[in-house]
């Protein structure tokens, strides 16, 4: 199962090790290899890129990544986050793990490697990989209201992999659909494992 960054990530590490991984699940993501139309908006017009770029010369965008520990909501609120369920618990279970600058390293770097391109190298390179990808079964599970990434896009990544599979479109439900729903995306799962076990 696979979310945001986790898109690229589990799928760069599933086309490089096949055997290691029976099926996937993807919310809310891109894989990297579906060969998106250029008709379809890029990564740069959404909400969330225009905010990066806008605040790189300046050092914002650095100054608030970097700070993750006390800027988590704002920033999530940027890339399409829709819940109302916030409460103490809930800010510590995402902003525990940066307490300081050099722990929210990964949060600055990642959007960053994005922006500017620095992992597409990287991603071609499994390339040889993706007969064995396309025949693992797949679903996407997509809130329409994501800001980071298009949702068409999302869509067309998936479909350019997997042609014929499910995807869950999710009116209302923004990037962080597992926090916006979490029911539906449950239920959809375990519908899925069953059909694929």
């Amino acid at each position: 199962m696979v979310q945001d960054w986790g898109g690229l990530i589990g799928t760069a590490f599933t086309v490089r090790h096949p055997g290691r991984v029976k099926r996937m699940v993807y919310m809310n993501t891109v894989n990297g290899y579906g060969r998106i139309s250029r008709d379809l908006p890029g990564p740069d017009e959404s909400r969330w890129f225009q905010w990066i770029g806008g605040g790189m010369e300046s050092g914002r965008t650095e100054q608030v990544l970097r700070n993750a520990g006390s800027t988590v909501l704002s920033v999530m609120k940027i890339i399409g986050f829709n819940s109302t369920c916030v409460d103490d618990t809930w800010i510590r279970a995402y902003s525990e793990q940066f307490p300081d600058w050099d722990s929210a390293v990964g949060v600055y770097e990642f959007p960053i490697d994005a922006y500017l391109g620095r992992i597409r190298d990287y991603i071609r390179a499994g390339d040889d990989g993706l007969p064995a990808l396309a025949a693992k079964p797949a679903i996407l599970l997509e809130g329409l209201d994501d800001k980071a990434i298009d949702p068409r896009r999302a869509i067309a990544d998936f479909r350019g992999v997997w042609p014929n599979g499910p995807v869950v479109e999710l009116e209302g439900v923004g990037h962080f659909c597992q926090e916006d729903a979490p029911e539906v995306l449950v239920s959809n799962i375990c519908q899925f494992l069953q059909a694929n076990p």
